[in-house]
């Protein structure tokens, strides 16, 4: 552990402020939201695109966080006890400290790199090697300029290894990662496209970034099939001791053959000694990630034998922190194939998605390796975490019931079959239910019980493409320019409640609804942060006040009616004023202004939070000189309004694509909305999809030439054919009309047609070509690869109308990345 006095000594240029310079310092705190989990903490208060961490230090101070990095002048009015560490750049800072901790660690380091696979890679090597082996790996995707840091800080100092995954996005940037991380080993998982925009597309520079990674490393493990990274790292790195493996021809594992047997069953040979194992996935890549873990082990010197044995339990990686709906109001985030405290840290995170009136639930079990001394810091952890409920499964960890602190409801039970006997599954009632165990005590059994049983059509929600989509557009936003998240229409079908959660974390200003219902539905889960309602019923004024909503107001009509309201309850409101410009849907005329500001002047009860109009074509280049006169015509309007009221409330004309194409336009406020979810910019490449739906086969048969499928002998058939049944049709929001214009889904990587009519509940497709087509298999409707545009260009429709038709049956699943 460390203090307050060392931490200053690695910044001595520095001028420092230690109330208490033998402050205890383990943690580190990025998130004044998480302060309270961190008892002895250092804020570091980091400057990014979205947020500066100076604004957050009396909130860190509140939680009662006492140490702080910082590179700005502070004023300690409110906060006269603390260790101030000051030093001219803190995010660089940040990187000397963990740098520093690095030099403690006398285990081995693995850094993972490469385009893609590093997570998956860096997860699987964990799975095999925590049974029988003190190992730490860095949480989640950690592997940013902030991720990295985080995570090698966090290296126990007692353990045998640490796997870190190390990613860029420019020049420079693995540099600075190279110098914290030091590894004795890099295992460079897969060369590709990823990141290519920020290198100018030049692959060569890199490629050359990525392997400074290498440059004091002992041992690299590295693909031989893809040929520039063989010839790369064997000319840049000669004297190093090299590791390869190949799935090419007489595939070698540093002299080791590979044949893979019915696409899990690989057969090795190392030493001409003959080894198999199975894993439980198909396909080439898993299988090359596979052998890029048993050649990490060769390049350590670890047994292998009974790495072997447990590649048969992998798990995909991508099972891990997502939110499903579960039984009785509650939401499920299934965690449950390891236990540590930092992946408890990181999974305590996902909890954030809890509403004001849900409860927090841990369902937790043994450590997996057996440490009984680490259930003092899991306790603290618990306690920090604001939890509710704590339900323990196992021997060892009922020991926490001591423990923990008295407000939190804690249960205990030897195993599942006695949770499940004792009925346990019965006590939960609207709560945000984490489970966080090890994988030989079966928790997929508790989830299974706990998740909601509907429609097996799944829409995944991937939060952290949205996020990445925010970071996207922050990056194009002006600096004090506030941002507004459109979620109507359930979030573009995403579901409101857990996206505008998660906006909540994330520096989104306001959120703005269509109806004053949707707006009504976010108060009562909790969501505080401003709500503008942007279409909204004059009948419904009453909901508006109680709901402390914000609606827009767009005639004479119904600011008269909220101002009588207002006069009669004698309470204020915050309301959004919209001018007609052009679209000729909603908002006052330029010659309805001087009525605007007559209503508005000399009344206590009506504050205006803005000002803004809509443009009719902002994202089409055909009417940009209509676009420019819409806007012209709003400043003008909006002198006039603004002289008239004496102050003058913030603008917003540019909704999701403006932002890009007019961004000297972008005022006070702008309006991020479907944009946010990756839909509708195909010209802005790095944009993600948040959006994947996907289906299963329910039945399959052969036809022959002749027959029909489907209503109305939609199709008939010229030849034999075989035919899938899938659930899912129109009333789940696929265009009916998907049949009849050439639409496909996507089944095991090929497409199949649909065929016939699509039925309100179900669809056939042809898969006649696939003869690996089985009942119960995942078929694609849209996803990052499977282009949503591409479906509705095709059924004559856009996107926004197949997302905002998805049918509330449809199960869907919050992947948190």
């Amino acid at each position: 552990m460390y203090t307050a006095k060392i931490i200053a000594s690695y910044f001595p240029e520095g001028t420092h402020l230690l109330s208490d310079p033998d402050a205890k310092i383990s943690q580190l705190c990025i998130d004044s939201r998480k302060a309270a989990w961190q008892s002895h903490a250092i804020f570091i208060a980091l400057k990014g695109a979205r947020a500066d961490g100076h604004r957050y230090i009396l909130d860190a101070w509140k939680h009662g966080v006492r140490n702080f990095l910082v590179e700005d002048t502070i004023d300690l009015t409110e906060m006269p006890e603390g260790n101030y560490i000051s030093v001219p750049h803190v995010l660089e800072a940040f990187h000397h400290m963990a740098a520093e901790h690095r030099k403690t660690f006398s285990g081995k380091v693995i850094a993972i790199i490469g385009s893609n696979a590093k997570t998956w890679v860096k997860e699987w090597l964990y799975m095999l090697m925590h049974h029988d082996l003190a190992v730490y790996r860095s949480p989640g995707s950690y592997n940013s300029q902030v991720g990295v840091p985080l995570s090698v800080w966090n290296i126990p100092l007692d353990a045998n290894f640490a796997i870190i995954e190390a990613g860029l996005s420019k020049p420079g940037e693995m540099t600075k990662l190279q110098k914290i991380i030091r590894p004795d080993i890099v295992v460079f998982t897969h060369f590709g496209d990823a990141h290519d925009e920020g290198f100018d597309g030049n692959k060569e520079v890199k490629l050359n970034e990525k392997l400074i990674m290498c440059s004091e490393a002992t041992s690299i493990v590295f693909p031989k099939d893809q040929s520039t990274v063989f010839r790369k790292i064997n000319e840049s790195f000669p004297a190093k001791n090299h590791f390869t493996w190949s799935l090419q021809g007489d595939g070698m594992v540093n002299g080791t053959e590979v044949k893979m047997e019915e696409g899990s069953q690989v057969q090795i040979s190392i030493d001409d000694k003959h080894h198999t194992y199975h894993i439980p996935f198909s396909g080439v890549v898993p299988v090359s990630n596979s052998l890029a873990c048993v050649t990490t082990f060769l390049a350590l010197g670890i047994p292998l034998a009974p790495r072997l044995k447990w590649m048969a339990d992998l798990r995909p990686i991508d099972m891990r922190l997502k939110a499903e709906i579960g039984i009785q109001g509650c939401v499920i985030i299934n965690d449950s194939y390891s236990l540590d405290l930092d992946s408890l840290q990181y999974a305590l995170e996902s909890l954030d998605i809890a509403g004001q009136s849900q409860k927090k639930t841990l369902i937790l079990s043994d450590h997996a390796v057996g440490r009984p001394h680490i259930y003092e810091a899991l306790a603290r952890m618990i306690n920090g975490a604001g939890m509710d409920k704590l339900v323990c499964i196992g021997n060892e960890v009922k020991v926490l019931l001591q423990l923990v602190s008295p407000s939190i409801e804690a249960y205990a039970y030897k195993d599942v079959d006695e949770f499940f006997r004792q009925g346990g599954i019965a006590d939960f009632y609207n709560e945000v239910i984490l489970l966080k165990g090890a994988r030989r005590f079966g928790f997929e059994r508790i989830a299974r019980r706990l998740q909601l049983k509907s429609h097996s059509a799944v829409l995944h929600v991937d939060l952290g493409a949205l996020d990445h989509n925010l970071r996207y557009f922050y990056s194009r936003i002006h600096p004090g320019v506030k941002k507004i998240a459109v979620v109507k229409a359930n979030a573009y079908g995403a579901g409101s409640m857990e996206v505008c959660r998660f906006l909540s974390y994330q520096n989104i200003d306001m959120l703005a609804v269509a109806v004053i219902d949707e707006g009504v539905e976010l108060r009562e889960a909790g969501i505080s942060i401003p709500v503008m309602v942007l279409n909204p019923d004059p009948d419904g004024m009453e909901n508006i006040l109680e709901f402390n909503l914000e609606p827009e107001v767009y005639n004479a009509f119904i600011l008269k009616k909220l101002l009588r309201l207002c006069s009669f309850r004698q309470q204020q409101a915050v309301i959004h004023i919209k001018l007609d410009t052009g679209t000729h849907r909603l908002g006052f005329g330029r010659e309805q202004v001087s009525e605007l500001i007559e209503l508005l002047s000399d009344q206590p009860w009506i504050q205006v939070g803005s000002i803004f109009s809509h443009l009719s074509a902002s994202d089409d280049p055909t009417f940009d000189d209509f676009t420019l006169k819409q806007i012209a015509r709003f400043e003008t309007s909006y002198k006039a309004l603004t002289d008239g009221l004496g102050y003058t409330p913030p603008r917003h004309v540019l909704s999701t694509a403006g932002i890009l194409r007019f961004p000297q336009f972008q005022f006070e406020m702008v309006r991020l909305g479907i944009g946010l979810y990756g839909v509708g910019l195909p010209e802005h490449k790095e944009l993600m999809p948040v959006h994947s739906l996907k289906a299963r086969i329910l039945h399959i048969q052969n036809i022959d030439p002749g027959e029909s499928v489907s209503y109305s002998r939609s199709f008939i058939t010229d030849r034999s054919r075989t035919i899938a049944t899938v659930n899912l049709g129109y009333a789940d929001g696929l265009p009916r009309v998907a049949g009849d214009v050439g639409c496909s889904f996507l089944l095991h990587g090929q497409q199949a047609p649909i065929i016939g009519r699509v039925c309100m509940d179900m669809t056939m497709i042809d898969v006649s070509d696939i003869p690996e087509a089985g009942i119960g298999d995942e078929v694609i409707v849209f996803d990052k690869t499977q282009s949503l545009e591409v479906l509705a260009k095709a059924c004559g429709t856009i996107p926004y109308e197949i997302l905002t038709h998805l049918n509330l049956r449809i199960r869907k699943v919050y992947e948190h990345g």
